[in-house]
């Protein structure tokens, strides 16, 4: 991927003069010169970072948090200036002991001190963050205040690893409220910025200056100020490299924000150059296109969404099976019995034959819900088939001399939304009150749908006539046994089909929304290349630009 080329960016006047040269040409347009501009302002101000000589610890917070109150503390003098307005309306530091601390405008302060503050945290090592115990947990102010401060510092992980949070006015909030403030704190941070501070220290600047004034050393304990210098000077050893990586990660994503835009800008650029010397044969460049044209189209039409199964017949066999016809019995009820014997294996295996057809119904389905870029997966064969479609469309323009922009002929590959139903829950679906439905009916209701035949056996010893009885059409008890089933199952597997069919249709919509549009990018810069050849003037001026752009980049 190309990167700025950082010596070439300096102060961004050659870029700047370069963007405003090719829209004054008509080349690009205002809102692409404003975008690439911004995206140049933040690399050179992220660029512009004062790291110093000693470790810098910045105060954040709104204003009346009490900032100013703890670098007093902090540097046990009366540097910082304190009161019950925002008082901070510039940068105010002070070092001690190998360590600066700087003071920031609050929240609340004007725009230009907000801009300050933003210069202020991006030098910083590290940023003390302070609430108000008095204030309660994390406030909207606060939240609003820590979400711009994680935009400046590139992101809510940059945010967790160089901020330290603390809490002021420890002795002013009630007994045995602070705990419990905190841990409301710490979870108010973690369901804002989805990460839970290590420490959340706690002290009181007022108890420190008075067991300073008179030298009580329990006072000055208790204030936690002696504990919070030691978190201090604790990161300051161990995370000396931690605000240069930060910056360097901040950097590399204002970089890779502006080279993306260039590129994009000079592919752009690139479209409108003439693809010959020569001019382009139109009539051959317009075979091409229809050529192209219909071969797309084809492969739009031919991709279809899932289309469910009933899955009944997975169903049949297993009740039918052994229902063959008898005869020979000496008495009709004898028949009844039989056909109540016969009939009973197939309704006693209605469960478990339910059972087996909604497991293949449920592994088919999740067969739907996985994505494999391997050969007899249907959503990798349907992106395939796209890919190839517009890989053969390339071949054809370059024989007739057009090259075709990287983002028309990129690789397509549509990532599906996948259903997270388990298989054991689809079998369950599936299988819900089936049985329960079909248990209504008794044995002997389906035996009633079986006739009992009478046949001549011929002549006793008495001479009366002999019959036998028997039964030739069991396989209606067995078909009314199913159908008793069916709907229910039926109406079962199609709403277990039922989201999987629709994530599969919005993925076919995807990707012929995804074919059109290369379809469409073919054909326009083809035109485009046909119009352009052969004109020297701007293909001279396309080159210069390019040319200029190029310079600010590099491999």
């Amino acid at each position: 991927m190309l990167k700025i080329n950082i010596s070439k960016t300096g102060n961004g006047e050659e870029l700047r003069k370069t963007l405003n040269s090719l829209e004054s040409e008509g080349l690009i347009s205002s809102e692409q010169s404003k975008k690439i501009t911004s995206e140049l302002d933040k690399l050179i101000d992220d660029l512009s970072r004062d790291h110093g000589k000693s470790f810098r610890v910045t105060c954040a917070g709104v204003y009346n948090s009490g900032k100013s109150s703890l670098l007093n503390a902090l540097t046990d003098s009366e540097h910082f200036q304190v009161g019950d307005v925002p008082t901070t309306a510039a940068i105010d530091e002070l070092t001690v002991d190998g360590l600066t601390y700087v003071d920031t405008p609050g929240l609340n302060a004007n725009d230009m001190d907000n801009a300050t503050a933003i210069k202020a945290f991006k030098d910083a090592d590290l940023i003390i963050f302070v609430s108000n115990l008095m204030n309660g947990g994390l406030n909207s102010a606060e939240a609003k205040y820590l979400t711009a401060l994680s935009e400046i510092l590139g992101g809510k992980e940059n945010l967790r690893r160089q901020t330290l949070f603390v809490m002021s006015n420890l002795h002013q909030t009630p007994d045995g409220q602070a705990p419990e403030i905190s841990a409301e704190h710490r979870g108010n941070i973690e369901k804002a910025f989805g990460f839970a501070p290590e420490d959340i220290m706690l002290y009181d600047a007022v108890t420190y200056k008075t067991g300073v004034s008179t030298n009580q050393k329990a006072l000055i304990k208790a204030s936690g100020i002696p504990a919070l210098k030691k978190k201090i000077s604790e990161r300051a050893e161990t995370v000396s490299d931690n605000s240069d990586t930060i910056s360097g990660d901040r950097i590399s994503a204002s970089e890779s924000a502006l080279s993306e835009s260039l590129s994009a800008l000079l592919d752009g650029l690139t479209k409108k150059l003439p693809n010959a010397d020569t001019k382009l044969d139109k009539a051959a460049v317009q075979a091409v296109e229809k050529k192209c044209e219909k071969l797309i189209n084809d492969i739009i039409s031919g991709i279809e969404p899932i289309s469910p199964t009933d899955g009944m017949d997975v169903l049949l066999y297993p009740i039918n099976r052994n229902l063959s016809p008898f005869h020979g019995e000496s008495s009709e009820s004898a028949a009844k019995r039989r056909i109540r014997e016969k009939l009973s294996s197939a309704y006693n295996r209605r469960e478990s034959v339910l059972r087996e057809a909604a497991s293949r119904v449920a592994e088919m389905i999740m067969s739907y819900n996985v994505y494999q870029r391997t050969d007899g997966d249907y959503y990798y064969a349907i992106n395939r088939r796209a890919a190839n479609a517009v890989m053969e469309c390339n071949k054809m323009f370059r024989e007739v001399g057009i090259s075709l922009p990287t983002s028309a002929i990129a690789d397509i590959e549509v990532v599906p939304s996948l259903c997270n139903t388990s298989e054991r829950e689809l079998r369950d679906i599936i299988s819900e009150d089936v049985i329960e439905y079909s248990g209504y009916y008794t044995l002997d209701s389906y035996a009633d749908y079986c006739d009992v035949e009478e046949e001549y056996a011929g002549s006793g010893m008495f001479g009366r006539d002999k019959y036998t009885y028997g039964c030739y059409n069991l396989y209606k008890g067995a078909e009314e046994m199913i159908k008793d089933m069916k709907g229910t199952f039926n109406s079962n597997v199609n709403s277990a089909w039922r989201q999987t069919v629709s994530n599969s249709q919005t993925f076919c919509n995807k990707v012929k929304a995804e074919l059109e549009s290369r379809k469409t990018a073919m054909i326009q810069a083809a035109e485009s290349a046909v119009a352009n050849s052969g004109d020297d003037k701007e293909t001279e001026n396309l080159k210069k630009a390019i040319a200029e752009l190029e310079g600010f980049l590099k491999g």
